[in-house]
C-alpha cells in the first residue's frame, strides 16, 4: 500500500535532483526535429522564375500591374506543451509510482526545451483541468513549472484523455508540439486525438508498471479501482480473473496504439522501473 510519505518523499526526490539534469541527455535541436512547425511572414518582392505560385499575392499583383510573391521566414521559436495526467491510477506503483515518474520527465523535458531557447507549456489534468500554465521562457520559469509538478494537493480522480485534449484543441492556436505523459487508462478519446493532430505534433508518453503488464495470481484479494473507488474481493488465481484481466488490458492498449497511429501521432511506451532517458533520446533523433 502506497502512503502518503512515501509520496511526498519520492516527489523530494525529484525536487532536489532535477538541478543536476543534465542538457546532454537530449541532444540535438529540438526545433532540427520539428522542422517546419510555422512560417511567418516577412516581405513582399517581385515573382522570379522558380518561385512556387502558390505565394503570389494575387490581390497586390492586381493593383500594382506587376507579380507581387510573399516571402516567408521559418519560425525561431517553438511552443511546446507538456500534459501530465494526475489521476487516481498514476499513484500506483509496484517499485516508483507511476504519477512519479511522469513529474520527472516532465521536468527533464522542460529543463531541455528552456535550455534551447523554446517555451515550454505545462497541463496537470484528471478529469477535469487541475492546473495550466502558459508557454515562457523565462529565468524563472522553470521554477514555477517543477513547483507546480510538486503540488502535494493535487486531487486525483478519473483520467479522461478527450476532455484534456478539447482544451488543448480550443486554447493552442500555433502549431506547437503537443506532449502527454500518462499511463492513458481511457478510451474514447480518438476524435480529439485527431482533430489535435491535425493542427500539431503530438506525442505520447505511456508510463507503466510491470504488476500492471501481468497481475500475479495471488488469490482471495480485495481489489479497489483508484479512479472509481469501486472494491471487489476477488479470486486472482481463477482462469476466469486471469483472462478477463488479460483481455481488458490488451484492448486498452490496442485502442492506445490505435489512435496514435491512426492519427499520425509518436507513441512512447516507458516502464516505471526501468531508465526512461534512452528512450526519449531515441524518439527525439
Amino acid at each position: 500500500m502506497i502512503t502518503e510519505r512515501d509520496i511526498v518523499r519520492n516527489i523530494r526526490k525529484i525536487e532536489m535532483g532535477y538541478r543536476k539534469t543534465t542538457h546532454h541527455f537530449y541532444q540535438g535541436n529540438f526545433k532540427s526535429v520539428f522542422n517546419g512547425s510555422g512560417m511567418l511572414f516577412k516581405e513582399l518582392r517581385e515573382y522570379s522564375p522558380g518561385d512556387d505560385p502558390r505565394f503570389i499575392d494575387w490581390n497586390v499583383t492586381a493593383r500594382m500591374q506587376k507579380t507581387y510573391y510573399k516571402v516567408f521566414e521559418e519560425e525561431r521559436s517553438l511552443n511546446f506543451y507538456i500534459l501530465v495526467d494526475t489521476s487516481s491510477s498514476s499513484l500506483f506503483g509496484s517499485s516508483a509510482i507511476k504519477r512519479n515518474v511522469m513529474m520527472q520527465v516532465g521536468a527533464d523535458l522542460a529543463f531541455s526545451i528552456l535550455r534551447n531557447r523554446d517555451k515550454v507549456s505545462l497541463t496537470l489534468f484528471n478529469h477535469t483541468i487541475e492546473k495550466h500554465i502558459p508557454p515562457r521562457n523565462t529565468p524563472s520559469h522553470l521554477d514555477l513549472l517543477i513547483r507546480t509538478l510538486t503540488d502535494r494537493q493535487l486531487s486525483g480522480g478519473k483520467t479522461c484523455i478527450a476532455k484534456l485534449l478539447s482544451f488543448v484543441n480550443n486554447i493552442v492556436l500555433k502549431r506547437s508540439v503537443i506532449i502527454i505523459l500518462s499511463d492513458f487508462w481511457d478510451s474514447d478519446y480518438q476524435k480529439e486525438l485527431g482533430q489535435l493532430a491535425s493542427r500539431h505534433y503530438v506525442i505520447g508518453i505511456q508510463i507503466t508498471d510491470p504488476l500492471e503488464n501481468r497481475f500475479p495470481p495471488a488469490g482471495l484479494v480485495q481489489l479497489k479501482n483508484p479512479e472509481s473507488g469501486i472494491s471487489r474481493l476477488v479470486n486472482t488465481s481463477s482462469r476466469s480473473f486471469q483472462k478477463n484481466y488479460t483481455k481488458q488490458l490488451v484492448e486498452m492498449n490496442r485502442y492506445l496504439s490505435d489512435s496514435f497511429t491512426r492519427t499520425g501521432s509518436q507513441l512512447l511506451q516507458i516502464n516505471s522501473n526501468e531508465d526512461y532517458l534512452p528512450k526519449i533520446q531515441a524518439l527525439f533523433q
